[in-house]
């Protein structure tokens, strides 16, 4: 059987196409999103993803690294170096960091000073503030004991809510001077490490 000339033109491209599609697997998730709004970074994960979040200042400038997931760098953020970290202009008049994790078993970082809101979605998530005050916050806990720090809140005056009918063991900060607050569920659920939180209240 003769082929005719546009047959044969096509016929490599779609070998091409179909092997580049079975080299690349099923599709991923949507890549997090993350912006800046005036003083505030936002980051928002999309269903799907397990992220692993950090957030830094590197060189004068506000950074967000995810090893896990590919970001998308939205207004007032670029790319940087990688799929994987954007940096969103100088850290100068950055105010706070608001992360939203979404599904999966997540864990976001604070590595900077400028105060944050790191929340917890659907999934075993585990959550660090930085230097500065943060506000901690998990929709439904582990399903079993964790056996590691869930809620990590460090230096500053923390908020820490882990009220959420599911397992958490939870670290304040162990800085002097702080006052951090845990809301907290009932002893049979979270695990809260001695000496680290000044006010608990449990549910």
């Amino acid at each position: 059987m003769k082929l005719s000339r546009t047959a044969r033109v096509a016929t490599p491209a779609l070998a091409a196409l179909a092997l580049t599609m079975a080299l690349a697997g099923p599709a991923s998730a949507d890549p997090a999103l993350v912006t800046r709004n005036g003083g505030q970074i936002l980051f928002t994960a999309q269903p799907g993803e397990t992220n692993t979040v950090t957030f830094s200042q590197s060189g004068g400038f506000l950074q967000v690294t995810d090893t896990t997931s590919i970001l998308l760098p939205g207004p007032g953020c670029t790319r940087f170096n990688n799929v994987n970290t954007v940096r969103c202009g100088s850290q100068t008049g950055v105010t706070r960091i608001l992360a939203s994790l979404g599904d999966r078993d997540d864990t976001a970082t604070n590595d900077t000073s400028i105060a944050s809101d790191l929340i917890g979605g659907e999934g075993d998530d585990k959550l660090v503030g930085g230097t500065g005050p943060d506000r901690l916050m998990d929709s439904d806990g582990w399903n079993a004991a964790p056996g590691s720090d869930t809620f990590d809140g460090r230096e500053g005056n923390d908020t820490i809510v882990s009220r959420n009918g599911g397992f958490d063991q939870i670290r304040c900060g162990e800085n002097p001077g702080d006052f951090d607050i845990l809301l907290a569920d009932s002893a049979a659920l979270d695990v809260v490490v001695p000496n680290t939180c000044e006010f608990v209240q449990r549910g």
